[in-house]
């Protein structure tokens, strides 16, 4: 087979394979000369497409290419996979056969990597990986995750990190509490990865000298403005005491109060003794508290399908009330919840739901 090489609109000639591996070799071919096939009129760039090939080039260049298509197959399907198990939860379809494309798992996402360096508890690069199976992120059901921080610090950090995301892709600039978690020397990057059906897809935000610049898609900008982080759920209950009598809140409260406190005195039709449940909430106890914040925030989760990023939010209740608490909140998914990604402490492990 013969070419013809061109330099600049000039042709140099017809070559064959060997005369243009030697030419080549003696560095006489440039990225930028042009070559077709012989009785052909479609031209190509050296740079580009090179027309010929030694063997142990061409054989290499067959492994990468078969590589590629390997990881790409491999990322695609395990992808799929994962979505799926995760969103076919989400939407109550577990164990059923369900088309992908049904309307209740259209445009489904969810956080499956947090990545930050410099900013707050992390000078390097750390990550949170939430959907492969690693030592520091406990599965209690297909969307909640339970991440133990190896270190004990980072978890405000890392909450804070994602909701900076979320500010950003809704376009708030930085806020002062914001500003006082970035490191004054370097700049700081956060990169949060939601996965889709049709693959991963992220935003980052870069902060240098104070500036940021997100980088996202509008479907990563939507999935985030769906992004809540509590950085604990007893501190509004202490700090903001509120009137859990209200009827629209107790309400609330009561319609889930059995799934975080199991043993309460019940009446025949199998509800929460409401008188008694009255009198606890009008002067709670410090867990009493933290249970009903819960079940709100919960409601708020569950009624707009929200994303919850919350930190240690069991951290003032004994081990028995937080293996209760844990489970219910392991299925606030298939109660209308997108998503919930608990933040704790490597030291503080409870039951499996």
């Amino acid at each position: 087979m013969h070419i013809f090489l061109r330099r600049g609109g000039k042709l140099l000639g017809s070559f064959d394979r060997d005369d243009y591996l030697t030419m080549r070799d003696q560095g006489g071919v440039f990225s930028d000369d042009e070559w077709c096939h012989v009785g052909g009129d479609s031209w190509c760039s050296v740079g580009d497409t090179e027309p010929f090939l030694r063997r142990n080039e061409e054989k290499r260049k067959r492994m990468e290419e078969i590589n590629q298509m390997s990881a790409r197959a491999a990322h695609d399907s395990y992808n799929f996979k994962v979505w799926y198990c995760s969103v076919s939860h989400r939407s109550g379809l577990a164990g059923k056969t369900a088309q992908p494309d049904a309307p209740a798992l259209v445009g489904r996402s969810f956080i499956s990597v947090v990545r930050l360096a410099g900013f707050g508890a992390f000078s390097e690069v750390a990550e949170a990986n939430f959907s492969l199976i690693n030592p520091d992120v406990r599965r209690l059901s297909p969307l909640c995750r339970q991440w133990l921080c190896p270190g004990g610090l980072g978890k405000t950090s890392m909450g804070r990190a994602v909701e900076m995301v979320r500010n950003a892709a809704e376009g708030r600039r930085l806020s002062q509490e914001e500003h006082s978690y970035l490191h004054r020397a370097g700049r700081c990057t956060v990169t949060v990865e939601f996965r889709f059906k049709d693959g991963p897809d992220s935003a980052t935000l870069v902060v240098e000298d104070g500036v940021p610049i997100l980088s996202a898609s509008s479907r990563v900008r939507e999935a985030l403005s769906r992004v809540r982080f509590f950085e604990c759920i007893d501190l509004p209950a202490l700090t903001r005491p509120r009137n859990y009598l209200d009827p629209i809140t107790f309400e609330i409260i009561r319609a889930g109060w059995l799934g975080v406190f199991p043993g309460f005195p019940i009446l025949d039709d199998g509800s929460p003794n409401q008188e008694l449940l009255r009198r606890s909430l009008g002067n709670p106890r410090n867990s009493e508290r933290i249970l009903a914040e819960l079940l709100i925030i919960l409601h708020e989760a569950e009624a707009n399908e929200l994303t919850l990023i919350m930190e240690r939010p069991f951290a003032s209740l004994n081990t028995q009330e937080a293996r209760d608490a844990i489970k219910y909140l392991a299925d606030a998914s298939l109660r209308g919840a997108n998503q919930v990604l608990l933040l704790d402490d490597a030291m503080r492990q409870f039951a499996e739901p």
